[in-house]
């Protein structure tokens, strides 16, 4: 009975992991079944003799092990030649079918057997093949000697088991979606060699699917906090080759604080704080009715238990998360601990020689980085309240803002902290030329499994709550605190400096001002307006929105036209150069000489800034300007240029002159500095 069994179990449950161990397997169960069976038949049975006890054992062994190999290869051929056709009888041995294409691309090198078998499967799932989307369709699976391309193998399996994890089947049974995405995850990060997607995957599916098996949600703690360990080690080396690549001159800036400390100082500040402030106030109140006086000794006694309380319960606090935060905190180098313990001993302890060391400690920390560059973070630009951070949510809402919203937070941006409450994801913070493909930016994050844009800084622009863009540097990492979505945490460095900016495309289209600017630019033209009151029909306020809308760069600035024009000449014949000596020709080429010439003698390149007519009026008269001129065939076009795409969007900025001739000459002027 006890065989019966095991060959059914045999059967039914293939040990589908190697061919060989399953030959292995069937030939010691045989051999052992064989000899007890053929040995109690020879006890009873006397005509057996002796001599041929080994015979009779070997045939029948080899016998019954070719009908059950048989057997089992028939079920293993069926399986390796999955369809959509007989999807539904199979689909409970989809993992390994994929491990077997995994295997046989492994070992093509080692059997000329299981390199034919793959082809053979490949191009057989590429005949059956229905999915018009399916990776099989855009590739033959060959390099360039007629070997498989590994790598297009593993895009494949990738691939089906995204088909496999989607189809409805799989969705509506949970152990075999479970066990598929256990595999799933293995699979990306083992051969794909990409932990931040595999643990996407893992916090998305938490997060899709909060009713998991006990099994599930035990393998998922211990896969997430190895695929947090790898995340670490694969960002920390990409960090490490990328510092290599940089200059010498940007690897001695280095941040006094780095962005784990922000986080956890932050963290401190905000759970601190509002202790502070209750407690001063129950302080005051305390020592009002104290001078108001107290009926008898007992109310005295009351009031002064419950005062002493609050103060011990404060005290528990403080010692409480200083615990915890005490390891990642350096005590005598953090400008922010300084002032907040500073604070404590004073309202607290009432120790006033403790409290004014730490205060000491801290003006001293602050002015020490006071010299330090402005685009670092430091204890100077933490304790002006210039650095901020965010937890954001990539899994569940991509995007969405996860950490408590604070009236720091609300001042970087210029919002009311009412208001600022009110925004949800990051996205609004952002200017609308860098949030068309913020998400595109996580996406290729998780796909290419590694970003340069982690742990270290990264300028970009913020928007404020008037529209208006200011410099930031923003640093990036994991953040692994929510176990059922994959987080990014980011510090944000509001950059103070006297540079303004505006963001235009090639084509002049405005995509962004900064504040000055604006006001530099438009203040008087605005100011006309309540002076001329009766020439209000031909005069109107610009506000941002407008000039963003219906005005060009080269209508303000029509001297600038011809510098872009040189710049886009200039890169295009750097194109042509032979690459070989690139290097060679970027110090020889005059594009070169040109800006060091800008940024060392900006007085040079002095522009007019003209204030125009109404905005409508004047975006309407460019656009009729701009069809008549590329219809006419009046378009300018560089002799060096051969790239179509390049010459329908290359605008002959010198005819912008005659436009400007018409349209906008006479009116007032300013003259601003600039550098391309």
């Amino acid at each position: 009975m006890v065989g019966v069994i095991l060959y059914a179990d045999l059967i039914m449950n293939y040990p589908f992991r190697n061919s060989l161990i399953s030959k292995l397997y069937i030939i010691g169960c045989n051999y052992f079944y064989v000899s007890v069976t053929v040995i109690c038949v020879w006890n009873y049975d006397y005509t057996i003799y002796d001599s041929d006890l080994f015979y009779f054992m070997a045939f029948l062994m080899m016998l019954l092990s070719y009908f059950l190999y048989n057997i089992q290869n028939y079920q293993l051929e069926n399986i390796l030649h999955l369809t959509h056709e007989n999807f539904e009888m199979l689909y409970m041995h989809l993992d390994f079918y994929l491990e077997e294409l995994v295997r046989f691309g492994i070992d093509q090198y080692k059997n000329e057997f299981n390199r034919f078998k793959l082809f053979q499967l490949l191009g057989y799932h590429k005949q059956k093949c229905i999915f018009l989307d399916c990776y099989c369709k855009r590739t033959n699976f060959k390099d360039h000697k007629d070997n498989l391309n590994y790598q297009d193998l593993l895009i494949l399996v990738d691939d089906l088991f995204l088909q496999f994890l989607n189809s409805k089947i799989i969705s509506k049974n949970d152990y075999e979606r479970e066990h598929l995405y256990l595999k799933y995850i293995s699979f990306i990060t083992n051969y794909r060699n990409n932990p931040i997607r595999a643990y996407y995957v893992l916090k998305s599916y938490l997060a899709k699917y909060k009713k998991s098996s006990f099994y599930f949600a035990t393998i998922s703690k211990v896969l997430s906090a190895k695929i947090e360990k790898q995340i670490e080690e694969k960002q920390h080396l990409f960090y490490q080759i990328s510092k290599i690549n940089e200059a010498q001159a940007n690897s001695k800036i280095k941040e006094t604080v780095k962005t784990k400390e922000v986080e956890q100082t932050l963290s401190l500040k905000q759970n601190l704080l509002p202790l502070f402030i209750s407690f001063v106030k129950s302080k005051i109140d305390y020592w009002q009715r104290v001078i108001n006086g107290f009926d008898n000794i007992d109310q005295f006694s009351k009031q002064t238990m419950l005062f002493s309380k609050k103060s011990f319960i404060i005290q528990q606090n403080f010692n409480e998360l200083f615990s915890n935060e005490n390891k990642l905190i350096s005590l005598d180098e953090n400008a922010i601990v300084a002032k907040l313990i500073s604070i404590y001993k004073c309202i607290v302890m009432n120790q006033l020689s403790q409290s004014y060391k730490y205060e000491t400690l801290f003006i001293s920390l602050k002015k020490n980085d006071f010299s330090k560059p402005y685009f670092t973070i430091n204890q100077y630009n933490l304790a002006d309240q210039n650095v901020q951070h965010f937890v954001i949510s990539i899994s569940k809402e991509r995007g969405k803002i996860l950490s408590k919203k604070t009236q720091e937070q609300a001042n970087l941006f210029g919002y009311y902290l009412k208001d600022f409450e009110q925004i949800q994801f990051i996205d609004q913070l952002i200017p609308p030329f860098i949030s068309v493909c913020h998400n595109q930016l996580i996406e290729n994050m998780i796909q290419r499994g590694a970003t340069l844009y982690l742990q270290r800084s990264k300028q970009t622009f913020a928007k404020s709550c008037q529209g208006f863009i200011f410099p930031i540097n923003i640093y990036l990492d994991h953040f692994h605190q929510y176990d059922d979505d994959f987080c990014m945490f980011g510090v944000v460095l509001k950059l103070k400096s006297s540079k303004q900016y505006i963001i235009f495309d090639q084509q002049g289209k405005i995509k962004g001002f900064s504040k000055k600017i604006f006001h530099q630019i438009f203040k008087q033209r605005n100011d006309i307006k309540n002076k001329l009151i009766k020439q209000e029909q031909d005069c109107e306020v610009i506000t941002l929105s407008q000039a963003m809308l219906n005005l060009n760069l080269f209508v303000l600035m029509p001297k600038l036209a011809q510098n872009v024009e040189n710049l886009f000449q200039s890169c295009e014949d750097l194109e042509q150069e032979n690459k070989q000596n690139i290097i060679n020709s970027i110090k020889s080429n005059p594009l070169t000489k040109y800006i060091q010439n800008v940024t060392s003698n900006s007085e040079e390149y002095i522009e007019n800034i003209v204030f125009p007519r109404k905005a409508q009026e004047l975006s309407q008269n460019l656009e009729k300007f701009l069809a008549t001129t590329i219809k006419g065939g009046a378009l300018k076009k560089s002799q060096k240029i051969t790239n179509e795409s390049v010459q329908s969007e290359h605008i002959g900025f010198t005819s912008y002159e005659q436009f400007y001739q018409n349209n906008i000459k006479g009116h007032k002027q300013i003259k601003i500095y600039y550098n391309l």
